[in-house]
C-alpha cells in the first residue's frame, strides 16, 4: 500500500510541475482578476504542489539555503509590520500577498529542489515555445497592441507584446529560453528564438543577451561572431510604424532613469527594512513618477522595499542558488536584465528560473 501511495505521490508531483511549466507559457493570459485580488493559475498549482508535500518540510530546514532563505521570510514580514505605521492595515494585507508570493515560489523550489526529481527537457521547452507560437502569431496578426491600453496595460503597435502584454518581458522569458534550450538540447536549435526576439524590439532584452553571451562564452571568436549575427539582423529588422521601432528612442530610457531614481531616494528614507514590499505608491505617491508600484531595477526595487538587510540577504540567496544550478547562463542572463526591468519579482521569469534549476539534468 506504501508503494502505491508513493508512486502515485510522484506522479502527482511530476504532473503538478508539468502544468505549472505549462501555464507559464500563456502567460498573463491566465491571468485572474478577483476584485483587488490578482494572481495565475500556476499560483494555485504551486500552493498544491506544497500541501502535498509539506511533510517534506522537516528534510529541508537543515539545508543552509534554505535558512538564508528562512532569514529573509523574516526580513520581509519586519518590514511588513514596520509599514503598519504609515499605511492602513487593510492595504498592507493586501500588499502583503506580494511577498507571500515570492516566499512560496522559494519554498515550492525547495521543495521540489529536495525530491531530485528531473523532468524531460521537452517539458522545460514547452512554455518557451508555446510563449514563442503566441508571440509570432500576435505579431503577424496582431500587430496594433494598442487596445490593450484599456484593460490596463501599456499600449505597443507593431511590436511582439504577447502573451505577457509587454514586448520587454516576453523577450526575457524568450531568452532565458534560448540560453536553457541551448543547455538542455546541446544544439544550436535555440538560434530559432532569436527572431521573435528581436521582433520584441527590446532593446535592454538585447543588450542583456549580448552581455550575457559575452561573459559565458569562453571561446571570444564565437562569442564575437554570434553577436555580429545579432548585429546584422538587427539591421534588417521591418521598419514599421510606431515609436516601438524607433532604436534611436530616448525617452523610455531618460522616464526610467527619472523613475528609478525616484525609487532609489524613498529606499534611502527607509534604509533598513524598507516600505514593504509593494507599498511604493501608498509610501511616496507624490514623487514617484506614475504611481508605479515598483522601480525597472530589481536591485533598487527590492533595496527600497527591504532596506539593505532585505536586499544583502536576497543577493546572498541567489548566488547561493547560482551556485548549484547547471544553468548559471540562464541566471547571469536573468540577474543582468533585471539591472534593466524588474524582471526578478516578475513571476513567470522567477518561476521558470527556478523550476529549471531544480528540475533539469546536471551538466557533469
Amino acid at each position: 500500500m506504501d508503494k502505491t501511495i508513493s508512486l502515485a505521490e510522484r506522479a502527482l508531483n511530476k504532473w503538478l510541475v508539468i502544468a505549472i511549466l505549462l501555464t507559464l507559457g500563456f502567460a498573463q493570459l491566465l491571468r485572474i482578476e478577483v476584485g483587488a485580488l490578482t494572481f495565475y493559475s500556476h499560483d494555485l498549482l504551486i500552493v498544491i504542489f506544497i500541501v502535498f508535500n509539506l511533510r517534506n518540510l522537516p528534510r529541508i530546514i537543515i539545508n543552509k539555503d534554505f535558512q538564508v532563505f528562512a532569514v529573509l521570510s523574516l526580513i520581509l514580514l519586519a518590514g511588513l509590520v514596520i509599514s503598519l505605521t504609515r499605511i492602513p492595515p487593510s492595504v498592507v494585507g493586501l500588499n502583503a500577498l506580494y511577498s507571500l508570493r515570492l516566499v512560496t515560489y522559494l519554498l515550492f523550489y525547495f521543495l521540489l529542489y529536495a525530491k531530485k526529481r528531473i523532468i524531460a527537457p521537452f517539458y522545460l521547452a514547452l512554455p518557451v515555445l508555446i510563449g514563442a507560437l503566441i508571440g509570432l502569431t500576435q505579431y503577424f496578426l496582431i500587430p496594433d497592441m494598442r487596445w490593450a491600453q484599456y484593460l490596463g496595460w501599456d499600449d505597443h503597435l507593431n511590436r511582439l507584446t504577447m502573451p505577457h502584454y509587454d514586448p520587454t518581458f516576453s523577450g526575457v522569458f524568450l531568452t532565458l529560453g534560448f540560453f536553457a534550450l541551448q543547455n538542455l538540447y546541446k544544439t544550436s536549435l535555440s538560434a530559432l528564438l532569436l527572431i521573435p526576439i528581436l521582433f520584441t524590439y527590446a532593446r535592454s532584452v538585447w543588450l542583456s543577451l549580448v552581455i550575457t553571451i559575452l561573459l559565458t562564452i569562453k571561446n571570444k571568436i564565437l562569442a564575437f561572431g554570434i553577436i555580429s549575427i545579432i548585429s546584422v539582423l538587427i539591421l534588417f529588422l521591418p521598419k514599421r510604424f510606431g515609436e516601438g521601432n524607433n532604436l534611436l528612442r530616448t525617452y523610455s530610457v531618460s522616464s526610467r532613469l527619472t523613475h528609478d531614481l525616484a525609487v532609489l531616494k524613498t529606499g534611502m528614507s527607509h534604509p533598513l527594512f524598507g516600505v514593504g514590499m509593494n507599498n511604493l505608491a501608498e509610501i511616496a505617491p507624490s514623487t514617484i513618477p506614475n504611481h508605479a508600484q515598483s522601480a525597472n531595477n530589481s536591485y533598487i526595487y527590492l533595496f527600497a522595499t527591504s532596506g539593505v538587510f532585505g536586499l544583502s540577504s536576497f543577493l546572498y540567496l541567489v548566488y547561493r542558488l547560482y551556485n548549484t544550478s547547471p544553468h548559471k547562463n540562464v541566471w547571469i542572463f536573468f540577474l543582468v536584465s533585471s539591472c534593466f526591468n524588474n524582471v526578478l519579482f516578475y513571476p513567470f521569469t522567477l518561476l521558470y528560473v527556478l523550476v529549471l534549476s531544480a528540475t533539469a539534468p546536471s551538466e557533469s
